[in-house]
């Protein structure tokens, strides 16, 4: 088994090792603080605070454009009251009519908001039947002179 031994761009620092009395072991330290790289911009030391060989690394601490792409979690499902994909999974609540609550979520302060939840936007399937009931005086039972079955008492 050959090692290969050949032209290295690191200079010997032998005479230094034996000065400051260090062994071979201690060479890669020794170069470190004769000869740290220099950076080549002014905040690089700041920016690359987790390198330990002193060269620029590869990756990004970042939160930004980079990170949106490994997303692939949803936070939010549809809502069984206003089917908007608004409901939170963890939180169980949607953001948009506050469903489980009774009361759906509105505020003053969004007009637009309120004109598109607001009653008549929908099927009004109660309130039609409101309207001629209250024309006819909300009668009840059976109406007057109704032909059907008699129960015939003796």
């Amino acid at each position: 088994m050959t090692s290969f031994s050949g032209p290295t761009n690191q200079p010997d620092y032998a005479h230094t090792r034996g000065e400051l009395g260090l062994s071979s072991a201690g060479r890669l330290l020794a170069t470190r603080q004769l000869h740290p790289p220099k950076p080549s911009h002014p905040f690089e030391k700041f920016l690359d605070c987790h390198s330990t060989t002193g060269q620029t690394s590869t990756a990004k601490m970042t939160k930004g454009t980079s990170s949106f792409g490994k997303r692939h979690n949803k936070t939010h499902t549809l809502c069984r009251r206003c089917g908007r994909r608004s409901l939170h999974i963890q939180k169980h609540e949607c953001s948009s009519c506050g469903y489980p609550s009774a009361k759906t979520r509105k505020y003053n302060w969004s007009e637009k908001a309120k004109r598109r939840k607001t009653v008549g936007t929908g099927r009004c399937r109660y309130l039609k039947d409101v309207s001629r009931r209250f024309k006819n005086g909300f009668q009840t039972g059976a109406p007057k002179g109704a032909r059907g079955p008699t129960s015939k008492s003796e």
